[in-house]
């Protein structure tokens, strides 16, 4: 099950944010295309959000998600949605049968249903989770904050890759 994994995940990013103040968390900065840290931080937490309500409903749509500005804006809020995620998450130890709807049309719509389920939704996730982190540490370094940990942002299967080597 990926319930851990994701876990493990969401707590790495909140200690990224724990010492981190409201200002540097929504400062937008040129090095992630005026986005900030902050908006990194939302989308993933909103991913996950819309992932939980799904359980109810039998139905994932990100497209449709709550957009929640306070949470690109307030470190507390991001640190407490955190705790609530992983909360959920941890309760959430079944694989139940969702229907992803989405849709990847611009100009003209091109909606898309297919079925999957509760894991692998959270391997998607965490997957979405690890790629934002990546643009997050390159908006730390942006800032002058280092990061203590070294795998923030990099995919287990390239740990194991650069530790084979």
């Amino acid at each position: 099950m990926l319930n851990d994994p994701c876990i493990e995940n969401l707590r790495a990013l909140k200690g990224v944010l724990l010492d981190m103040s409201d200002a540097l968390y929504a400062t937008p900065l040129s090095v992630l295309s005026d986005s900030s840290i902050g908006q990194h931080v939302r989308h993933v937490l909103e991913f996950y959000l819309c992932l939980l309500h799904a359980q109810d409903s039998g139905i994932v749509n990100y497209d449709a998600r709550q957009r929640d500005l306070e949470l690109q804006t307030e470190v507390k809020r991001a640190i407490d949605t955190i705790d609530h995620l992983i909360h959920r998450i941890d309760a959430s130890r079944v694989d139940a049968p969702l229907t992803l709807k989405g849709d990847h049309g611009t100009d003209v719509p091109q909606p898309f249903e297919v079925t999957s389920n509760f894991q692998r939704e959270l391997a998607f996730n965490l997957e979405h989770s690890i790629h934002h982190q990546a643009l997050i540490k390159v908006g730390l370094r942006d800032l002058g904050i280092s990061m203590t940990g070294a795998h923030f942002g990099v995919a287990p299967s390239t740990v194991r890759n650069m530790a084979s080597r």
